[in-house]
């Protein structure tokens, strides 16, 4: 059971890797009634789960892109998602890519809610029937594969949405991938917004924390080509941010705009 009183249904419009619009349904906190509001204030509950967040719909329209490499990584491959909440991230992967998406997707999270709440989701939509779909609960600190796996590591690709808010997570984050990765070879993508802080500190730029993720990533046991279009895939500026940098609001407009990184287990 999800944890919270009331899910809005939303419908979200995606594009599909072969150019046609399609929708995902998914119930997600927006507003919140008052009883759940009592949740947050003692600390009895936590919606961080519960909502979507713009890395995921960064992921999925870069996954969309013509020449975007990434479904390739995901094509016919056991899939864990990491973090996964709403199931966003997840659930939008299988209807871009049709069936030619994931073998079987596992969708975890440290809040059971979010589990409960992923697999909702799942029951509301109509999904490509060749992809194996499950959830379950995964802390990064646990030292083992989700129980899913059978307890073996045999994931091929690993995905995480929009889960780097501050870098002291990035450690475990990329330990729990590089566990449930089958082989050198297997792929890790992480999507995110460039909000994460260094001790307290707010990144100004993306460049910053990006150079940190990758250090953290080849102390870990991945490589990672930082060329853009190869390792690195950015969202592509908008007019509007355009316009923003030229009347001098560079650095506010910069934090909006994600980017996904491909790292590969040695």
């Amino acid at each position: 059971m999800s944890t919270f009183a009331y899910y809005p249904t939303t419908s979200i419009t995606l594009t599909t890797a072969s150019g046609a619009a399609t929708s995902l349904t998914l119930k997600a906190l927006s507003d919140l009634p008052l009883s759940d509001l009592l949740g947050l204030s003692d600390g009895s509950a936590d919606e961080t789960g519960h909502t979507t967040w713009r890395g995921s719909r960064v992921f999925l329209d870069l996954l969309a892109l013509p020449s975007s490499p990434l479904p390739a990584f995901f094509r016919g491959r056991r899939v864990l998602e990491l973090g996964s909440g709403s199931g966003f991230g997840g659930l939008g992967t299988l209807l871009v890519l049709g069936g030619g998406g994931p073998a079987a997707l596992v969708m975890s999270d440290a809040d059971e809610g979010a589990v409960a709440l992923s697999l909702e989701n799942y029951a509301l939509g109509s999904f490509p029937a060749a992809a194996a779909v499950r959830a379950e609960a995964l802390c990064w600190t646990v030292e083992a594969p989700p129980a899913a796996a059978g307890g073996r590591a045999t994931f091929e690709t690993v995905l995480a949405c929009d889960v780097v808010y501050d870098v002291s997570i990035l450690p475990p984050l990329f330990a729990t991938a590089r566990r449930c990765l089958n082989k050198p070879g297997g792929v890790f993508v992480l999507s995110h917004v460039c909000r994460s802080c260094f001790g307290g500190r707010a990144v100004g730029r993306e460049a910053e924390l990006e150079a940190h993720i990758a250090e953290v990533a080849r102390a870990s046991g991945f490589a990672h080509d930082d060329r853009e279009g190869a390792g690195r895939i950015r969202q592509q500026r908008t007019r509007r941010e355009e316009e923003g940098e030229a009347e001098g609001g560079e650095e506010e407009e910069e934090g909006q705009r994600g980017s996904v990184l491909i790292f590969i287990a040695t």
